[in-house]
């Protein structure tokens, strides 16, 4: 999936880290680093640098996904 919002005053970062806690939360499971950049169509090392910050924030927590260090 490829970033949809095109708008000027959008922050492509947030936007990302929003679509990224909608695939968590509206899963049934536990999901990954890959299984969210596959999903999402988002670099790997994207995906880890917003759910690394986001788990830093509080606003995730580890047991909601797999693989992140």
């Amino acid at each position: 999936m490829v970033d949809v919002l095109q708008d000027t005053d959008s922050i492509p970062m947030v936007d990302r880290a929003i679509r990224i806690l909608k695939e968590i939360y509206e899963s049934d499971v536990p999901v990954g680093v890959s299984e969210l950049s596959n999903g999402l169509g988002l670099p790997k090392a994207t995906v880890y640098r917003i759910l690394k910050t986001l788990h830093n924030r509080n606003v995730i927590e580890k047991m909601m996904m797999i693989n992140i260090a």
